[in-house]
């Protein structure tokens, strides 16, 4: 049972009402005071017909603090979105977006059997929309073997993040639409502080951490130095934040 903070009485921030009408959640968010205790339908009915559901953001992020959201209330917010979407065609960006937040949301609450389903489900369809050499395919398929390292399977982990490493790095394809999608990102922050690193950079820093867990220390030293040297900085993609938006990964 969720409590307010301090001796006041428990109650959802959005009707106002205790647990007599419903179990109360932590919002899983950075508020706090009045804002920190809600029903999760509470939350779906505001997120349906929010603004910005179109975009997702009420489903996934805080409206009022901006943060994504954690624990039962991410999780509880991601089943019902999956619900809704699941159906649409593999193009629909909603469904994308919410089969991404399912993959985030189990692996938060520590579930990579559930997690690694949906990261299946969205190699499967990457594959099918962009083709095995497209960069987002390649990302696709890095995610996958991260989820099997998280669920100790380190040597299929490595076989599958080998493969993704080859495609990045043999096929021209690949390595001019990543470039692409640099430029037009450098392009939209227009003179701002652009993120750097390289769909190789990040591949190479998941190789290091799957040959950690090997004990084969000097492959993993080399794909640490390898992803880390030069002008080579490990992908903000590996970042939560770019796990639910717009390219996912």
């Amino acid at each position: 049972m969720a409590e307010a903070d301090g001796d006041e009485e428990a109650t959802c921030w959005i009707c106002y009402d205790g647990e007599s009408a419903g179990q109360l959640l932590r919002s899983g968010c950075a508020c706090h005071g009045a804002c920190v205790l809600v029903h999760l339908r509470c939350l779906v009915s505001a997120a349906d017909a929010s603004a910005y559901k179109e975009e997702d953001d009420f489903w996934f992020a805080c409206p009022t603090c901006k943060e994504m959201r954690s624990g039962p209330t991410q999780l509880g917010l991601a089943r019902v979105r999956w619900g809704l979407v699941k159906s649409r065609p593999d193009s629909d960006y909603a469904r994308q977006s919410a089969c991404t937040e399912m993959a985030v949301a189990y692996i938060e609450s520590g579930d990579f059997s559930s997690a690694q389903k949906f990261r299946e489900e969205l190699l499967s369809v990457d594959r099918r929309m962009h083709g095995d050499e497209h960069p987002q395919t390649v990302s696709s398929l890095t995610n996958y073997g991260k989820i099997l390292s998280m669920r100790c399977e380190y040597g299929k982990a490595r076989d599958v993040v080998e493969s993704a490493l080859r495609t990045v790095e043999e096929s021209t394809l690949c390595q001019q639409l990543e470039a692409e999608a640099r430029a037009e990102l450098a392009a939209e922050m227009d003179g701002r502080a652009c993120p750097d690193g390289s769909l190789t950079a990040a591949i190479k820093m998941e190789l290091g951490s799957i040959h950690l867990e090997l004990a084969d220390y000097d492959k993993a030293q080399r794909h640490f130095e390898d992803a880390v040297g030069g002008d080579a900085k490990p992908s903000t993609g590996a970042g939560r934040h770019t796990e639910r938006v717009g390219c996912r990964r």
